[in-house]
């Protein structure tokens, strides 16, 4: 119920992103049983609200002045303005960003974020592999610390590859919380079928592995496709635990938007690539042009 009904946006606007705070000065305290999560460096909650402590791993989460991936940041700022407290565990470099943040942690607009340094990349390579790797090392070493101080409720596991699914569960079991598998792309699928991956090859493979780890251990598995459905179920998950949270749009955010009076303005938000079927969206818009939008 705490993820459900949250915004979540590809959209971008301007924030102002707080000082970054050396890591020797956080969680100097661990919190008290009633201040669940209350460590000095997160922000404060709404007293009227039963508070949520939630941390998300996401190797590649932005912010509108890092740039993508936007959704862990528009999910954590609605969770934030409710009154629960958000911890989102980055890296330092992803090749999705516009710009790279620092290593060590910093608050954007009330959401607490910890930046794990990870070595720069180009391509789908071995770099990328290594990076991967330097992460998700550097988290099963902290998740003890993590598991202390912050005190989730729920441990998301979102970082687009799965294989962040066999870290978030350590932290999940040493907080005695809630594990949540977030599916971005289905990977190995998306590999295979287009970038033309041999279904045997050892990081296919690991992909697998990692996938069937999350469809049998999480307690629940949101997906921002869709129609996953049988390609859920075919991995053994059933769908009492499958929840669907697509994409969507700050409407705040567009209020004011540059348009000719009387003007139809339609804005289709895809990756310009094989996965992000611009063709169709071309296509639409030609089909669109030919007759009038139909109005709600």
């Amino acid at each position: 119920a705490w993820l459900r009904g949250s915004v979540c946006c590809a959209g971008r606007c301007r924030r102002t992103i707080g000082p970054a705070k050396p890591r020797e000065s956080i969680g100097t305290a661990p919190p008290s049983h009633d201040e669940r999560g209350a460590a000095p460096w997160m922000p404060p909650a709404a007293a009227s609200v039963v508070r949520v402590n939630t941390l998300l791993v996401n190797h590649y989460a932005g912010s509108p002045a890092l740039g993508v991936e936007y959704r862990s940041y528009y999910l954590a700022r609605e969770w934030v303005r409710l009154g629960h407290r958000v911890l989102i565990v980055g890296a330092t470099f992803s090749h999705v960003r516009t710009r790279q943040p620092a290593a060590g942690d910093e608050t954007i607009d009330g959401i607490a974020y910890r930046w794990l340094p990870t070595p720069a990349y180009q391509g789908n390579g071995v770099g990328r592999v290594w990076n991967i790797w330097r992460f998700l090392a550097q988290l099963w070493r902290l998740a003890p610390r993590l598991a202390a101080e912050f005190r989730p409720v729920a441990a998301i596991a979102s970082s687009t590859y799965p294989m962040d699914i066999w870290v978030a569960p350590r932290i999940a079991r040493l907080a005695r919380a809630k594990l949540v598998y977030e599916v971005h792309d289905l990977w190995p699928l998306s590999p295979i079928e287009l970038s033309g991956m041999s279904p045997r090859h050892p990081f296919i493979r690991l992909c697998q592995a990692a996938e069937d780890a999350a469809c049998r251990d999480a307690d629940a598995v949101v997906s921002m496709l869709p129609k996953v459905h049988d390609h859920m179920a075919a991995q053994g998950l059933g769908s009492r635990r499958l929840t669907i949270v697509p994409n969507a749009i700050e409407t705040d955010e567009w209020n004011g938007a540059a348009a000719s009076p009387g003007d139809d303005v339609a804005v289709a938000g895809a990756s310009h690539h094989r996965a992000g079927t611009s063709l169709h969206w071309v296509r639409a818009a030609e089909h669109a042009c030919c007759r009038p939008f139909a109005h709600p």
